[in-house]
């Protein structure tokens, strides 16, 4: 398993200050707390070589139909808030959809809807359910499968474990028609949590700072229209401009 060294942050390319955290760093510039050294992804490294490993147990896939009856009543809530403010959408994609709890209450709500993920054994488990997903990593390339761009692109829970975060919300903003496009994207803050969140984190690269979010929708190419800030989420409404 391959080291990621970061020294810089992976944002706006500013040196980071020390928070007296282990392996944590402090943008100077644009706030953002980012681990400096991290172990990669093994799903990342099957991704990039295709190596189409066998998983035989995972906690977001086993026992499906009873996750998705627990947490139903939830994420229906995140889709309906999703979908409030977007109400002429037609297609959605969601990327990182994990398990596909969402990925199917979008697509039950009777729009065209399609996942993206790094994690081969949810693609395969979506598909198997019936819904169209991609096997892809978004910060380098786009699926060659999906024809069309989408309306809607939909990030919950997932930009702190992105390694590239400026390449992957532009790839997200590629995947969206031009004009009227609309992104969706939750961002982790650090405000509420622990100093053991940060010593025992593995796959939280970074935590966002409403500095740190503008400037990363900025340099991949969105218009920021939205923000809602809170002490451990921050959720933010983008649009394409031309």
């Amino acid at each position: 398993m391959s080291i990621i060294e970061r020294r810089e942050c992976p944002v706006c390319s500013t040196e980071g200050g020390d928070l007296r955290q282990e392996r944590w760093r402090e943008c100077l510039r644009c706030r953002l707390w980012y681990q400096f050294s991290f172990e990669r992804l093994p799903e990342l490294e099957d991704l990039e070589n295709n190596v189409r490993r066998n998983y035989h147990t995972d906690k977001k896939t086993d026992d499906f139909d009873i996750r998705f009856e627990e947490k139903r009543s939830s994420h229906t809530r995140r889709r309906d808030v999703l979908l409030k403010h977007a109400n002429l959408v037609r297609s959605v994609c969601e990327l990182g959809f994990g398990g596909g709890i969402l990925l199917r209450l979008l697509y039950e709500s009777g729009r065209y809807a399609c996942g993206i993920e790094v994690v081969r054994r949810y693609v395969t488990h979506a598909n198997m359910a019936g819904y169209e997903a991609f096997w892809c990593d978004v910060s380098k390339r786009l699926p060659s499968g999906l024809t069309q761009p989408v309306d809607l692109v939909v990030g919950s829970e997932m930009m702190e474990h992105v390694e590239r975060p400026v390449d992957f919300l532009r790839g997200a903003r590629n995947l969206v028609r031009r004009r009227d496009g609309l992104g969706a994207f939750s961002f982790a803050v650090p405000d509420g949590r622990s100093r053991e969140t940060f010593l025992s984190s593995s796959s939280e690269l970074q935590y966002w700072r409403e500095d740190s979010i503008r400037e990363v929708v900025k340099r991949s190419g969105w218009h920021l229209f939205d923000i809602k800030v809170g002490s451990t989420v921050a959720f933010a409404w983008l649009t394409v401009e031309e």
